[in-house]
C-alpha cells in the first residue's frame, strides 16, 4: 500500500532519505499546487502567460501593452520578464508555437525552432499552461 505524505514548509526533509529506506522524497515548489503561494514574479510571470493565452483564444492582437492591461502589470514590467527568454520576440515566437502545437495537435512547428527555444517549449511552457488552466 502505497501512503502519500504532503509537507508544506521550508525545511530540508534529506533526511528521511537515510531515516526511511525506499522512501519517495519529492520536493515541489508550493506555488506548483497553488500560485497564490508563489512569489510576486511567479504570480506576475503565470499572470502573463495567462493574459497572452487569452488573448491567442479570442484572435486578438498579441502585444506587451494588451498583455499588460490584462494582466494588471506594467508593460515594462512585460519586457522584463520576456528577457529570461531572449526578449519579447522570441518568447512570442515560442509561446505562438506551443499553443499552436498544443491545439492542433501537430509537432511540426517546433522544426523551425533552435534547440534552446524547443527545450522552453517542450518543458516549461507546457507547465504554464497547465497552471493556467
Amino acid at each position: 500500500m502505497d501512503l502519500t505524505f504532503y509537507f508544506c514548509a521550508d525545511y530540508d526533509l534529506s533526511f528521511l532519505l537515510a531515516e526511511l529506506p525506499g522512501v519517495k522524497l519529492e520536493v515541489v515548489d508550493a506555488s506548483d499546487f497553488y500560485i497564490e503561494a508563489g512569489s510576486r514574479d511567479q504570480q506576475t510571470g503565470h499572470a502573463i502567460v495567462n493574459a497572452f493565452t487569452q488573448l491567442w483564444q479570442s484572435h486578438q492582437k498579441i502585444g506587451q501593452t494588451a498583455i499588460a492591461s490584462l494582466a494588471d502589470v506594467s508593460q515594462a514590467w512585460v519586457s522584463r520578464f520576456t528577457q529570461r527568454w531572449g526578449g519579447w520576440q522570441r518568447f512570442k515566437k515560442i509561446l505562438l508555437l506551443l499553443l499552436d502545437s498544443l491545439y492542433s495537435g501537430s509537432n511540426e512547428n517546433f522544426t523551425d525552432m533552435s534547440e534552446d527555444e524547443r527545450w522552453l517549449a517542450r518543458e516549461y511552457f507546457p507547465i504554464l499552461i497547465t497552471e493556467s488552466e
